[in-house]
């Protein structure tokens, strides 16, 4: 597993789509947003060392999906209807993951 840093922000950004108990949020603020070491995160959280690590690759996997697009892609904002908001996100995540599940 890669370790890496992003910004509080960020990190807000990428749970808000997930449902994320106390220990498990606070072990991936530690690791990714602190840059706290996952050894000794058991221990201070109460948890398994697989259980660490099973949180550490799964915000990860989130963050990756949260942050990647295609190059050339831009976040813009957007108004409409909901029914058509939703099906424009649906075909966009369609297209990005057609995208990445090619290279």
């Amino acid at each position: 597993m890669q370790e890496f840093r992003i910004t509080y922000e960020v990190f807000q950004k990428v749970l808000e789509s997930a449902r994320w108990g106390e220990k498990s949020t606070a072990v991936a603020h530690a690791v990714f947003v602190l840059g706290s070491p996952t050894a000794g995160m058991d221990k201070l959280h109460g948890l398994s060392r697989a259980r660490v690590s099973q949180i550490c690759k799964d915000f990860e996997r989130l963050y990756l999906k949260h942050a990647m697009y295609p190059p050339g892609w831009e976040r813009a904002t957007v108004c409409a209807p909901p029914e058509r908001l939703k099906a424009f996100q649906e075909e966009m995540e369609r297209e990005r993951m057609k995208f990445f599940s090619s290279k």
